[in-house]
C-alpha cells in the first residue's frame, strides 16, 4: 500500500491509497481516503501538471476514483491524466492487458 498527498501547487487536495492488486494487473486499485492541504517543502510542480490537477479537483469527482494506470485507462473514465500514468473512475479490470 502507499498513501501520499495529491495536490496541485496551489489549491486543495487528496491523500491517495494505491494498492498493488494480487495478481499482475496494470491497474491498480486506488482511491482518495480525504481531501488534504500541504504546504509545500521541496521543489516545484511540473506546471501543466499541475495545472491539469487544480482543473480535475475543481471538476470534482475526486471521491469517484477507483484505480491508477500505468497504460491508458479504459475509455470515458479517466479522472486526470499525468502522461505517464492516470487516475481513473474504473475498477480495475484482470483482463486488461499492458
Amino acid at each position: 500500500r502507499l498513501l501520499f498527498p495529491l495536490q496541485p501547487e496551489r489549491g486543495r487536495g487528496g491523500m491517495l491509497l494505491i494498492e498493488k492488486p494480487q495478481t499482475p494487473n496494470p491497474a491498480w486499485p486506488a482511491r482518495f481516503v480525504s481531501r488534504a492541504s500541504f504546504i509545500a517543502c521541496q521543489g516545484e510542480q511540473v506546471e501543466p501538471t499541475g495545472q491539469a490537477l487544480a482543473a480535475a479537483f475543481a471538476a470534482g469527482g475526486w471521491e469517484t476514483v477507483k484505480s491508477f494506470h500505468q497504460s491508458p485507462p479504459p475509455p470515458g473514465t479517466t479522472w486526470f491524466n499525468a502522461g505517464d500514468w492516470s487516475l481513473s473512475t474504473a475498477e480495475p479490470s484482470p483482463t486488461e492487458i499492458s
